[in-house]
């Protein structure tokens, strides 16, 4: 079992090492490197807005905008490292036949 199992995952990273998938593959980088700005931005905009004396009318809103950037960056990374995975899983296994035949 464990033996098929590796053999389909073998067949599948050839599969994508060939482009099989390609684009579904260039989408997930994509959204791994805007979940990566989206975190290091609202990281930055945390740390200026500690660092700065603003009014309070202005720091609200920023916090709010830090608060959604972060949250958004977090979902749209668990969302790229989920379809990674999915795209990395090997076909299943083909269920047996009944007639003994493939």
């Amino acid at each position: 079992m464990i033996r098929s199992w590796y053999r389909r995952w073998e067949k599948r990273q050839a599969d994508l090492a060939r482009g099989v998938d390609a684009s579904l593959v260039r989408t997930n980088r994509r959204r791994y490197k805007v979940a990566a700005v989206l975190l290091a931005a609202s990281s930055l905009t945390a740390w200026s807005l500690s660092a700065t004396d603003i009014p309070v009318w202005a720091e609200w809103p920023l916090r709010l905008v830090v608060a959604v950037g972060g949250v958004s960056g977090l979902i749209l990374l668990r969302w790229a490292q989920q379809e990674r995975i999915n795209l990395e899983k090997p076909d299943p296994e083909k269920p047996p036949s009944i007639l003994g035949r493939d």
